[in-house]
């Protein structure tokens, strides 16, 4: 997937295209479009301008394939604030952020669109929020749908720069400056401990140059701005005595257009260390205007601070298909660090949020579809890898069960017939319905017998036992059928012992009472029910 970041200026367009390889940037074209228009254009209402769109959208009718975009929001549109927020959690900074920016801008919030940037800490939380009035923001977007340009990241120039900053902090001083010398602007990022503090402007840039030399030598701005690209220069206190009256003239010239800038970054700067208690000990340069000849050395002069230029190519990226001039690579210094933001989107501002959203543009991944299709083809692989496994599992604990029903099967105490044991595998629900059938009929039987058990058959023998008292007589069998009905047989020594039992039963009011005697056998059998 070929990813371009824009860097849109209003001197000219600057487009570097490029690709993420293993987590590597590779660049594969740079280019840069100068803004065909008048100065008249130039100092019209932002809300008029947003040609560089048209110039994108140009630029875009050429590229053969998907893309993705990034590009900044116009600066001059913008208001940054910095919060400190006392919560560790994202999503609970995010919803105090508003409560915070209603105390702190002249507007209405409902008025302002607004995206941030957040730092959760230990204990508590910073936000980099960067705030447009919507009367401002609702032309530009009108403007990209307008123009079918659609953007995964619309961000903020001071977020980028916080973002490399915060990555790269450790090869940086503990107080510097990314003065960021543009066309009709000049932006200064002030940092403290590789945290973006503080963000000025000046109007003081690249085209007051250009009015300058073309007050100066009565040409128009157009061929003073060439001339100033091509031939401009700054000198030293030490270069004045090694050059000619003209050259002096013109140096006195570009001296006296920088000088306000000049006073605007000391007061920043000495407002910087009073509020910090150090001073910056650098200044990194970047931006069109910053490759006039000299530069460095003319600001490190004047700004009594060690002044270079701000490298970004070398860092992590594969620049090799990129022109090697360095003058070349500074112009797309801002576009390189937006490259590099591109793989870290999450932690830079996007103002493509909320109401402002794009639709039917979805964030593909940006690795190859030969990459896609093999994690795809992994993933298939594990699905049927856990089928599989899954089916053995099911397979041995189908064999379990068969097993058990085999065993089963050979119980003899079930008493299954052979066509019963042939139905318990493929029908054992009719197996089943059998055996709980008998299982009812036994437990039908448990209960009569719990019954029978519950019986008194000791109140009848108690009463015999008392008939045949004194009696020459023996009990030879006795039985209690259900409730108080009993039976008994007794045997006596002689007939008369027998006669004498046989009328005491029958005075003894026992219910139901039969008696039948056998003289032969000098046996008496009697039957009743308690008294």
């Amino acid at each position: 997937m070929q990813i371009i970041s824009i860097d849109i200026g209003t001197y000219s367009v600057k487009f570097l295209k490029f690709r993420v390889e293993r987590n590597k940037i590779v660049y594969d074209s740079a280019r840069e479009v100068v803004n065909d228009v008048s100065e008249q254009a130039l100092n019209s209402e932002p809300s008029e301008q947003y040609f560089q769109l048209d110039i994108v959208q140009n630029y875009l009718s050429e590229i053969e394939g998907e893309y993705r975009l990034i590009f900044h929001a116009p600066t001059e549109m913008l208001t940054t604030r910095f919060l400190n927020l006392p919560v560790n959690n994202r999503k609970k900074a995010q919803l105090m952020i508003p409560f915070q920016l209603e105390e702190d801008i002249p507007y209405g919030l409902g008025q302002a669109h607004f995206a941030q940037s957040i730092k959760v800490g230990k204990d508590s939380s910073t936000a980099l929020v960067d705030i447009v009035p919507k009367e401002q923001f609702v032309p530009f977007f009108k403007k990209i749908e307008a123009s079918n340009i659609y953007p995964k990241v619309v961000t903020s120039q001071d977020s980028v720069y916080e973002n490399y900053i915060k990555r790269a902090q450790d090869t940086l001083p503990q107080a510097f400056c990314v003065l960021d010398l543009g066309h009709t602007s000049t932006k200064a990022y002030f940092y403290f401990n590789g945290e973006l503090v503080a963000v000025h402007k000046s109007y003081i840039a690249g085209r007051t140059l250009d009015e300058i030399i073309a007050e100066n030598y009565k040409i128009d701005q157009e061929e003073a701005s060439l001339y100033k690209h091509q031939n401009c220069f700054f000198l030293t206190r030490d270069q004045y005595q090694q050059v000619n009256e003209n050259q002096k003239t013109f140096a006195t010239l570009m001296e006296k257009a920088m000088t306000p800038l000049i006073h605007e970054f000391k007061r920043w700067e000495i407002g910087f260390r009073v509020l910090h208690g150090v001073g910056i000990s650098e200044v990194f340069l970047t931006g069109g205007t910053s490759n006039i000849k000299n530069a460095n050395n003319f600001f490190a002069e004047q700004f009594e601070t060690p002044t270079s230029f701000l490298e970004t190519f070398s860092h992590g990226v594969d620049a090799s298909k990129i022109e090697q001039d360095e003058k070349f690579r500074r112009k797309f210094s801002y576009a390189d660090l937006q490259a590099k933001s591109y793989r870290d989107k999450s932690n830079i501002v996007n103002f493509l949020n909320g109401e402002f959203s794009l639709q039917g543009q979805s964030d593909l991944p940006l690795e190859s579809f030969a990459f896609i299709a093999t994690r795809a083809a992994f993933l298939t692989l594990l699905a049927v890898l856990s089928l599989g496994l899954e089916r053995v599992a099911i397979y041995k604990d189908l064999s379990s069960v068969d097993r058990s029903l085999n065993s089963i099967a050979k119980n003899p105490v079930l008493e299954l017939t052979a066509r019963q044991r042939r139905l318990l595998a493929k029908q054992p629900e009719s197996v089943q319905r059998e055996l709980k059938r008998r299982d009812q009929a036994i437990e039908q039987e448990i209960s009569v017998l719990q019954a029978s058990a519950n019986t008194n058959a000791m109140s009848p023998l108690k009463a015999l036992a008392n008939l045949s008292s004194g009696l020459d007589v023996e009990l030879i069998q006795y039985s209690a059928l259900s409730g108080d009905e009993f039976n008994a047989v007794f045997k006596a020594k002689n007939e008369k012992v027998l006669n004498q039992l046989e009328e005491g039963v029958g005075l003894s009011g026992i219910r139901n009472v039969f008696t039948d005697k056998n003289l032969s056998k000098l046996t008496l059998a009697v039957s009743g029910s308690e008294e």
